[in-house]
């Protein structure tokens, strides 16, 4: 998936409720459920009540990181 398509998407859900599923090393694997409060060149930021997660585009094009919209 181009990178380009990704940010353009992503900035249409600015303030949008996510539930974020990481795919982690070792087959862990955690998901937790934010709003993506800011954006920036290469990454952007999903926040909760309890963290502040940064998650790279590139972690959505190699499906590492799936976001799904709530």
């Amino acid at each position: 998936m181009n990178l380009d398509l990704i940010k353009n998407e992503i900035n249409s859900h600015l303030n949008d409720d996510v539930y974020v599923y990481v795919s982690a090393l070792r087959n862990k694997s955690y998901s937790f459920k934010g709003k993506i409060t800011k954006t920036y060149p290469n990454i952007f930021i999903v926040t909760n009540s309890e963290l502040e997660k940064a998650i790279s585009y590139s972690d959505i094009a190699s499906q590492d990181v799936k976001i799904t919209y709530i």
